[in-house]
């Protein structure tokens, strides 16, 4: 069974997964921004070029990779049907009585390349730390506990109450219930809602009494602490000098 939380990403020796993780933590944060905040697409492509050598460095799953880009892309699609349509500027085809722009389409490649080079950084950076070590990373950063609790308790039980919501489905098949659009139908998935929601309830206090039993008192303590090295060092350097090439070249387009 595949959880949830468990990312194919994290099991791997390569130079990215041994890297230290707050690296990885800087470095996504200024490349996401960058890319998320250019609109040349010169710099995107350039961008989503150097995303595909660090998948290639990294050694990351292919079939997963893919996978991603597809579910991903089906929502880009949807923008090539409608922004051509809809944005204003000079007509470039037409499709019956639909006049495409030029301004329309040129958006939707903008963000198309955009949302994927966005996607492959985070997968090559984020989706290779796993969800503890993403926490103490946070816990370094000196981001509040509270925040990094909701986080972890978050990604927990995800899992949990997808588990949850599959036993109350098997339930109502086995009982021949089939959707339809109906107001039956209707009225029974609320049904499910609403007891995945008392259900999800019910095992929080079951879960924080369990926590306070163990002498929890909401304090998020590091037993583990990471250790840079001069392959780290020079790992950031290079990859800052090349966030800081895309900022020169995206400054001197006009």
């Amino acid at each position: 069974m595949l959880y949830l939380t468990i990312s194919p990403f994290t099991e791997g020796n390569s130079f990215i997964h041994r890297c230290d993780p707050r690296v990885k933590v800087l470095i996504a944060l200024i490349f996401i921004s960058i890319f998320a905040t250019t609109q040349h697409l010169l710099v995107l492509s350039i961008g989503f070029s150097f995303a595909l050598g660090m998948v290639w460095l990294a050694r990351l799953p292919k079939i997963f990779i893919l996978q991603r880009l597809l579910t991903l892309n089906l929502f880009n699609l949807l923008l090539f049907l409608i922004l051509p349509f809809t944005v204003t500027g000079t007509p470039q085809f037409q499709v019956g009585n639909l006049i495409g722009s030029d301004a329309g389409l040129q958006q939707a490649i903008e963000i198309t390349i955009k949302t994927n080079t966005i996607l492959l950084w985070l997968t090559v950076l984020l989706s290779t730390i796993d969800n503890i070590t993403l926490a103490h990373v946070l816990r370094y950063f000196y981001v509040p506990d509270k925040l990094i609790l909701l986080l972890l308790f978050t990604l927990r039980y995800i899992e949990v109450l997808y588990q949850e919501y599959l036993r109350l489905r098997q339930a109502m098949k086995i009982r021949a219930f089939v959707p339809r659009a109906n107001r039956h139908t209707y009225r029974s998935f609320a049904y499910l809602i609403g007891m995945l929601l008392v259900k999800s309830l019910d095992r929080s206090e079951r879960i924080m009494a369990a926590m306070k039993c163990r002498g929890f008192r909401g304090k998020f303590y590091l037993y583990h602490h990471f250790n840079l090295n001069l392959a780290d060092i020079g790992f950031g350097i290079i990859m800052l000098t090349a966030g800081f090439g895309l900022i020169g070249i995206a400054w001197l387009l006009p």
